[in-house]
C-alpha cells in the first residue's frame, strides 16, 4: 500500500512539472515561428536557440528549442538547453527537470562529450536547490563512470595517500600520474564539498585526485614544450632543471626580510662562490617564514605553467589552488600538520591564486580548520 502512494507520488509531481513546462512555454514565452523557420533542419533551429540564448532573448530561445524538441527525433540537447532557460529565469525546478531528462537521453547526443557539461550543469543546479545529496550522488557517478575503468588506480588509492602523508607531494607526483580530465572539475569539487562535511580523508582522497590529474596533464603540456624537462623530485632535480631560477626566487624571498640580501657570485658572472653554503644558510633563514618548500617542484611547475601559453586556459578553467588549498586543510585536519603547511607555503607565495593565496598566508599564521570559506 505504501509502494503504491509512493509511486502515485513520484507520478503526480512529475505530471505537475510537466504542465508546469506547458504553462511556461504557453504563457511565460508565446512565441511563435514562421513557416520558413519551422521547415528549417533541427541543427539550424538549435543554432537559432543559442544564438538568442547569448543575447539574452530567452523567449525566442526557447521557442526554437521547443520546436526542434518537437520535430520527431530524440534530441537531449534541446532539453538541455531548455533547462538552460529555465534556469536564466529563475525557475530552478524546471531546469532540473529539464537537465535530468537530457541526461537520461544522453546516449542520444550527437557529440557524447557533451554529456560532462549536463552532469556538471545539474550537479549545480542540485546544490542551488538546497539538494547536497543528489549533487553528491551525481558527481560520485561521473567520477566512478571514469575511475572504475581502471582497476590499477583503484588499488593504488592507499597508496597515493600514505605517499603524500610520508614523503610529501613532491614525491607523489614524480612517481605516478592520473590523467581523469573528464572528472577533474567533480574531484575539485568533491574535495571541498567532503572537506566541509567534516570528512577529511575523502577529502585529501578526491583533492589529490584532482591535483594529481591537473599536474599530470600541465607536465604532459610541458614534455611536448621541452621534451628534456622532468618533475623535480627533490632540490638537486631542481638544481639541474634551472639553477639559475632557483636562484633568483630565493634571492627575491630574502630580500624582503633584507633588502640588501644578495647572493655572493664570481665576478664577470652569475655563478655562486660556494654555491652548497650559501643556498642552504639562504633557506634556513627562509625556513622561519615557512617559505622554504616554496622552492620545491610543484612550486616550480606552477610557474612553468603560468609562462606556457598553451597552459594558461587550462590554469583559468581548472582551479588547481583550490584543490592545493583544501588538500591542505584536510591533512591538517587528519593530523598532518606539517604537510598541510608545506602546501599552504606553495600557495603563499603564487600569487596568481589570488584569494587562495591570502587563505593560505592566514593558515600558516595561525592554521585552522577553515569551513567558512567555499569559493567554487
Amino acid at each position: 500500500m505504501s509502494g503504491k502512494r509512493s509511486l502515485l507520488g513520484r507520478t503526480g509531481k512529475t505530471a505537475l512539472i510537466f504542465f508546469i513546462l506547458l504553462l511556461c512555454q504557453v504563457f511565460l514565452f508565446a512565441e511563435d515561428l514562421s513557416e520558413d523557420e519551422k521547415d528549417m533542419p533541427v541543427w539550424v533551429l538549435m543554432e537559432k536557440g543559442k544564438a538568442s540564448f547569448r543575447e539574452g532573448d530567452f523567449a525566442t530561445a526557447l521557442t526554437y528549442f521547443t520546436y526542434s524538441r518537437n520535430k520527431g527525433a530524440v534530441l537531449p540537447e534541446a532539453e538541455y538547453w531548455m533547462g538552460r532557460v529555465y534556469e536564466e529565469e529563475g525557475e530552478l525546478t524546471l531546469a532540473v527537470f529539464q537537465y535530468e531528462k537530457a541526461l537520461d537521453q544522453a546516449r542520444y547526443l550527437y557529440i557524447s562529450d557533451e554529456k560532462t557539461e549536463i552532469f556538471y550543469r545539474l550537479a549545480q543546479a542540485y546544490l542551488k536547490s538546497q539538494e547536497p545529496a543528489k549533487y553528491e550522488s551525481l558527481l560520485l557517478r561521473l567520477v566512478n563512470e571514469e575511475v572504475e575503468r581502471s582497476r590499477v588506480v583503484v588499488e593504488r588509492e592507499h597508496l597515493y595517500a600514505s605517499t603524500l602523508k610520508e614523503k610529501g607531494l613532491d614525491e607523489l607526483l614524480y612517481l605516478y600520474r592520473l590523467d581523469y580530465n573528464r572528472s577533474l572539475r567533480a574531484f575539485r569539487e568533491l574535495g571541498a564539498y567532503y572537506y566541509k562535511k567534516g570528512e577529511y580523508r575523502s577529502g585529501i582522497l578526491y583533492n589529490l585526485y584532482a591535483v594529481m590529474t591537473f599536474y599530470s596533464l600541465g607536465i604532459e603540456q610541458l614534455i611536448r614544450e621541452n621534451p628534456e624537462f622532468q618533475f623535480p623530485r627533490n632540490r638537486e632535480m631542481l638544481l639541474e632543471q634551472d639553477r639559475e631560477r632557483y636562484y633568483n626566487d630565493i634571492e627575491k624571498e630574502l630580500r624582503q626580510v633584507d633588502e640588501e640580501f644578495s647572493f655572493v657570485r664570481e665576478e664577470g658572472s652569475r655563478r655562486l662562490i660556494n654555491a652548497d653554503q650559501q643556498v642552504q644558510s639562504a633557506l634556513n633563514r627562509l625556513e622561519e617564514s615557512d617559505a622554504a618548500y616554496y622552492y620545491s617542484g610543484i612550486g616550480y611547475a606552477l610557474e612553468l605553467f603560468k609562462e606556457s601559453r598553451a597552459l594558461l586556459p587550462f590554469m583559468d578553467e581548472n582551479n588547481v589552488y583550490q584543490s592545493l588549498y583544501y588538500l591542505a586543510c584536510s591533512l591538517y585536519g587528519e593530523g598532518f600538520e606539517e604537510r598541510a603547511r608545506e602546501i599552504w607555503s606553495v600557495l603563499e607565495k603564487d600569487e596568481y591564486g589570488k584569494a587562495w593565496s591570502r587563505l593560505a598566508a592566514n593558515q600558516l599564521e595561525e592554521p585552522r580548520l577553515d569551513k567558512n570559506t567555499l569559493l567554487f
